[in-house]
């Protein structure tokens, strides 16, 4: 198993950043919006089938987006799997 580099750490770190930024942001804008949960899931729903999940992920978690493709980017470079690791 490999080990892990500097910067597939540094990407672990800044992935778990990312989403707890982009999870808090998205229920700022829940509670600032006055919906109840169950009226958000629905627009979410019919969002993802509409749009697609993958422009859902990245207009609803656009800093995990970016980290993510970032991740796939240093993993197609070095052959490293950011989340294998001693």
């Amino acid at each position: 198993m490999p080990t892990q580099c500097a910067e597939c750490a540094a990407l672990l770190q800044e992935l778990v950043a990312a989403m707890s930024a982009d999870s808090e942001r998205q229920r700022e804008s829940w509670i600032a919006s006055g919906r109840n949960l169950l009226d958000l899931r629905n627009q979410m729903l019919a969002a993802i089938a509409n749009d697609g999940p993958r422009e859902m992920s990245e207009a609803h978690s656009p800093r995990t987006f970016e980290v993510k493709r970032k991740m796939a980017e240093h993993e197609a470079q070095t052959g490293h799997s950011v989340f294998k690791f001693r």
